[in-house]
């Protein structure tokens, strides 16, 4: 699989899924590794706030930056932007690094996120981008290895 297939795809069918378990279960590996801003999670962890997600997003979109593979190691930097049923959209800037199983899923993330909702809505977020250098950089490198 490709990793911007999965950044696209999953956070879409784990919301929609009446079963969020057997989205997680085709994405990634039973032992997966799960790090995201220092927490480990393992799968129930992982999966446990997708029933009350639903009924506060309305939907998700990701906008993939940047993605590099070398043989099953890979990482990304993208935003997830989440349309909230009330309230302000969320949109979260997130750089990942992870590594693929042999079978094509995921079987280790480590990532950092950070909250970028209001620099978001600002008009000038792109000038922005470009001036803190989140616009520029190794993101837009793509190397023509499978994890790409």
């Amino acid at each position: 699989m490709e990793l911007a297939d999965y950044l696209s795809r999953y956070p879409t069918e784990v919301l929609a899924a009446d079963d969020a378990g057997e989205v997680f279960d085709r994405y990634h590996t039973p032992d997966i590794v799960f790090t995201s801003d220092g927490v480990v999670m393992d799968r129930d962890r992982l999966i446990a706030p997708v029933r009350p997600a639903r009924a506060r997003v309305d939907g998700v979109s990701v906008t993939v930056e940047g993605v590099l593979a070398v043989d099953a190691r890979v990482a990304a930097r993208y935003l997830l932007t989440a349309r909230m049923r009330r309230g302000p959209t969320i949109v979260t800037e997130v750089t990942m690094f992870g590594e693929f199983a042999p079978d094509g899923r995921l079987s280790r993330v480590d990532q950092v996120t950070r909250d970028i909702s209001e620099r978001a809505a600002r008009p000038s977020h792109a000038a922005d981008a470009a001036a803190d250098g989140t616009g520029e950089g190794w993101g837009h490198a793509h190397l023509g290895s499978p994890g790409c």
